[in-house]
Protein backbone atom coordinates (compact mmCIF):
# COMPACT_ATOMS: atom_id res chain seq x y z
CA UNK A 1 0.00 0.00 0.00
CA UNK A 2 1.41 3.40 -1.22
CA UNK A 3 -1.05 6.22 0.07
CA UNK A 4 -2.51 6.37 3.64
CA UNK A 5 -4.62 9.49 4.72
CA UNK A 6 -4.76 9.96 8.53
CA UNK A 7 -7.82 12.32 9.28
CA UNK A 8 -7.52 14.21 12.43
CA UNK A 9 -10.70 15.21 14.75
CA UNK A 10 -10.32 19.27 14.05
CA UNK A 11 -12.33 20.71 11.27
CA UNK A 12 -13.60 18.08 8.48
CA UNK A 13 -12.65 18.79 5.37
CA UNK A 14 -14.41 20.77 2.12
CA UNK A 15 -12.26 21.45 -0.17
CA UNK A 16 -11.97 19.26 -3.32
CA UNK A 17 -7.86 18.42 -2.94
CA UNK A 18 -8.14 16.96 0.67
CA UNK A 19 -11.55 14.91 -0.20
CA UNK A 20 -9.71 13.53 -3.31
CA UNK A 21 -6.97 12.82 -0.62
CA UNK A 22 -9.48 10.81 1.11
CA UNK A 23 -11.50 9.08 -1.47
CA UNK A 24 -7.69 7.61 -3.38
CA UNK A 25 -6.12 6.26 0.26
CA UNK A 26 -5.37 3.17 0.04
CA UNK A 27 -5.53 2.90 3.79
CA UNK A 28 -7.54 5.90 6.11
CA UNK A 29 -6.61 5.97 9.70
CA UNK A 30 -9.33 8.21 11.56
CA UNK A 31 -7.55 9.53 15.14
CA UNK A 32 -10.52 9.34 17.85
CA UNK A 33 -13.49 11.13 17.49
CA UNK A 34 -12.88 11.54 13.42
CA UNK A 35 -14.28 8.12 13.15
CA UNK A 36 -17.47 9.60 13.70
CA UNK A 37 -17.12 12.21 11.33
CA UNK A 38 -16.07 9.93 8.57
CA UNK A 39 -19.07 7.48 9.07
CA UNK A 40 -21.80 10.45 9.14
CA UNK A 41 -20.29 11.46 6.19
CA UNK A 42 -19.95 8.47 4.38
CA UNK A 43 -16.51 7.78 4.43
CA UNK A 44 -14.97 4.48 6.02
CA UNK A 45 -11.33 4.04 7.65
CA UNK A 46 -9.00 0.99 8.31
CA UNK A 47 -8.21 1.94 12.02
CA UNK A 48 -9.21 4.15 14.84
CA UNK A 49 -6.22 5.40 16.79
CA UNK A 50 -6.37 7.32 19.87
CA UNK A 51 -7.00 7.70 23.88
CA UNK A 52 -10.73 7.39 23.13
CA UNK A 53 -12.08 10.47 25.23
CA UNK A 54 -13.95 11.68 21.92
CA UNK A 55 -14.87 8.52 20.89
CA UNK A 56 -18.83 7.16 20.05
CA UNK A 57 -18.14 3.20 20.91
CA UNK A 58 -22.03 2.14 19.59
CA UNK A 59 -20.95 2.99 16.17
CA UNK A 60 -17.49 1.11 15.63
CA UNK A 61 -16.12 -2.04 14.82
CA UNK A 62 -14.19 -2.85 17.28
CA UNK A 63 -11.55 -4.81 15.52
CA UNK A 64 -10.25 -1.77 13.70
CA UNK A 65 -9.87 0.24 17.02
CA UNK A 66 -6.14 0.84 18.92
CA UNK A 67 -6.83 2.25 22.36
CA UNK A 68 -3.17 3.85 22.90
CA UNK A 69 -4.13 5.36 26.69
CA UNK A 70 -0.74 7.12 27.25
CA UNK A 71 -1.65 10.92 27.51
CA UNK A 72 1.79 12.70 26.20
CA UNK A 73 1.24 12.85 23.05
CA UNK A 74 -2.14 13.89 20.87
CA UNK A 75 -3.85 11.27 18.81
CA UNK A 76 -2.85 12.57 15.76
CA UNK A 77 0.90 11.80 16.99
CA UNK A 78 -0.59 8.25 17.92
CA UNK A 79 -1.98 7.42 14.47
CA UNK A 80 1.13 9.41 12.95
CA UNK A 81 3.42 6.71 14.90
CA UNK A 82 1.46 3.91 13.77
CA UNK A 83 1.06 4.65 10.17
CA UNK A 84 4.77 4.40 10.06
CA UNK A 85 4.72 0.67 10.48
CA UNK A 86 2.95 0.02 7.87
CA UNK A 87 5.52 1.13 5.76
CA UNK A 88 3.59 3.33 3.24
CA UNK A 89 4.94 5.33 0.87
CA UNK A 90 2.78 9.03 1.22
CA UNK A 91 1.42 9.60 4.45
CA UNK A 92 -1.38 12.51 3.82
CA UNK A 93 -2.75 14.54 7.18
CA UNK A 94 -6.22 16.02 6.74
CA UNK A 95 -8.91 17.85 9.27
CA UNK A 96 -5.72 18.61 11.79
CA UNK A 97 -6.95 22.41 11.12
CA UNK A 98 -9.74 24.50 12.25
CA UNK A 99 -12.13 24.53 15.39
CA UNK A 100 -9.14 25.31 18.06
CA UNK A 101 -6.13 27.54 16.94
CA UNK A 102 -4.17 26.17 19.61
CA UNK A 103 -4.34 22.46 18.44
CA UNK A 104 -4.19 24.20 14.65
CA UNK A 105 -0.73 25.73 15.31
CA UNK A 106 0.43 22.98 17.71
CA UNK A 107 -0.61 20.22 14.47
CA UNK A 108 0.97 22.50 12.28
CA UNK A 109 4.44 22.31 14.21
CA UNK A 110 4.24 18.63 15.33
CA UNK A 111 5.14 18.35 11.26
CA UNK A 112 8.81 18.53 12.67
CA UNK A 113 8.52 16.15 15.08
CA UNK A 114 7.31 13.77 12.13
CA UNK A 115 10.48 14.46 10.12
CA UNK A 116 12.56 13.15 12.96
CA UNK A 117 10.18 9.88 13.25
CA UNK A 118 10.46 9.40 9.82
CA UNK A 119 13.93 9.53 9.68
CA UNK A 120 13.91 6.31 12.29
CA UNK A 121 11.96 4.61 9.82
CA UNK A 122 13.53 2.39 6.99
CA UNK A 123 10.89 4.08 3.97
CA UNK A 124 11.07 7.33 4.83
CA UNK A 125 7.43 8.33 3.75
CA UNK A 126 6.61 11.75 2.22
CA UNK A 127 4.38 13.93 4.71
CA UNK A 128 1.81 16.43 3.50
CA UNK A 129 -0.70 18.51 5.74
CA UNK A 130 -3.89 19.48 4.01
CA UNK A 131 -6.22 21.70 4.74
CA UNK A 132 -9.21 23.78 2.82
CA UNK A 133 -6.54 26.55 1.81
CA UNK A 134 -3.40 24.71 0.94
CA UNK A 135 -0.72 22.46 1.85
CA UNK A 136 1.92 22.52 4.69
CA UNK A 137 5.37 20.24 3.87
CA UNK A 138 8.14 20.07 6.16
CA UNK A 139 11.97 19.81 4.57
CA UNK A 140 14.75 19.32 6.21
CA UNK A 141 18.12 20.58 4.68
CA UNK A 142 18.18 22.06 1.42
CA UNK A 143 14.88 21.26 -1.25
CA UNK A 144 13.23 22.39 -4.54
CA UNK A 145 9.22 22.34 -4.27
CA UNK A 146 6.99 22.77 -7.37
CA UNK A 147 4.66 25.54 -7.34
CA UNK A 148 2.53 27.69 -9.97
CA UNK A 149 3.72 31.38 -10.58
CA UNK A 150 1.80 33.41 -8.40
CA UNK A 151 1.45 30.62 -5.94
CA UNK A 152 1.56 32.26 -2.02
CA UNK A 153 4.32 30.70 -0.15
CA UNK A 154 4.70 30.63 3.59
CA UNK A 155 7.85 29.70 5.54
CA UNK A 156 8.31 28.70 9.41
CA UNK A 157 11.34 28.01 10.91
CA UNK A 158 11.71 27.74 14.56
CA UNK A 159 15.86 27.52 14.86
CA UNK A 160 16.57 31.10 14.97
CA UNK A 161 20.11 29.72 14.22
CA UNK A 162 19.35 28.28 10.96
CA UNK A 163 20.77 30.47 7.65
CA UNK A 164 18.49 29.81 4.38
CA UNK A 165 18.73 31.46 0.88
CA UNK A 166 15.85 31.07 -1.84
CA UNK A 167 15.29 31.05 -5.57
CA UNK A 168 12.53 31.29 -7.28
CA UNK A 169 10.62 33.43 -4.91
CA UNK A 170 9.28 37.24 -5.30
CA UNK A 171 10.98 38.38 -1.87
CA UNK A 172 14.29 36.83 -1.69
CA UNK A 173 15.72 35.40 0.89
CA UNK A 174 19.31 35.79 1.39
CA UNK A 175 21.71 34.89 4.30
CA UNK A 176 18.22 34.94 6.16
CA UNK A 177 17.56 33.68 9.50
CA UNK A 178 14.05 33.51 10.99
CA UNK A 179 13.88 35.96 14.22
CA UNK A 180 10.20 35.45 14.49
CA UNK A 181 7.76 33.08 13.14
CA UNK A 182 6.02 35.62 11.15
CA UNK A 183 8.93 36.54 9.30
CA UNK A 184 8.88 34.95 5.94
CA UNK A 185 5.10 34.84 5.37
CA UNK A 186 3.07 35.76 2.63
CA UNK A 187 5.54 35.44 -0.22
CA UNK A 188 5.38 34.07 -3.83
CA UNK A 189 6.23 31.87 -6.48
CA UNK A 190 7.67 33.56 -9.41
CA UNK A 191 7.43 30.09 -11.65
CA UNK A 192 7.00 26.39 -11.94
CA UNK A 193 9.64 26.05 -8.76
CA UNK A 194 10.95 27.15 -5.79
CA UNK A 195 14.17 26.28 -3.97
CA UNK A 196 16.09 26.93 -0.34
CA UNK A 197 19.45 26.25 0.71
CA UNK A 198 20.26 26.27 3.99
CA UNK A 199 23.53 26.30 6.10
CA UNK A 200 23.16 23.05 8.25
CA UNK A 201 21.09 20.17 6.42
CA UNK A 202 20.01 19.19 10.03
CA UNK A 203 17.58 22.52 10.02
CA UNK A 204 14.32 22.14 9.44
CA UNK A 205 11.48 24.37 7.53
CA UNK A 206 7.87 24.14 7.42
CA UNK A 207 6.44 25.42 4.11
CA UNK A 208 2.76 26.43 3.33
CA UNK A 209 1.85 26.85 -0.12
CA UNK A 210 -1.96 27.29 -1.54
CA UNK A 211 -3.75 25.59 -3.27
CA UNK A 212 -4.24 26.88 -6.88
CA UNK A 213 -6.88 26.12 -9.53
Amino acid sequence: MKNCVIVANGMFSTHKIPLQSLANADFVIACDGASSKLLDRGFDFDLCVGDFDSICFDKLDKSKLIHIKEQYTNDLTKAFMTALKFNFTNITIIGATGLRDDHHIGNVFLLEHFIDQRNDDKTKPNIIMQSDFGEFRCYQGDFTQKSIKSQQISLFCTDKTAVYNSQGLKYCLKDFRFDYLFIATLNEALGTSFSLKTNDQNNKLIVFSSYVL
